[in-house]
């Protein structure tokens, strides 16, 4: 799991998917907690599909919108 902060809760999908930002996400390093604060945190995870299938139906169907 990788993370980016973004301190001034500004970024939107399209600006963390850009090239620059991508290059800023950092290893979580096992960290899941980092404390109060005002910063909105951005994740990335990578999986690996071990199956034959080779949808993501399950991500599709079982994503969540947390930005509120």
């Amino acid at each position: 799991m990788e993370v980016l902060e973004d301190a001034q809760r500004q970024w939107t999908v399209k600006d963390v998917q850009s090239p620059e930002l991508q290059q800023r996400f950092r290893p979580a390093g096992g960290k899941s907690s980092f404390g109060y604060t005002s910063s909105a945190y951005w994740v990335r995870v990578t999986l690996n599909n071990e199956s034959s299938n080779d949808k993501c139906d399950f991500i599709r169907s079982h994503c969540i919108d947390i930005a509120e």
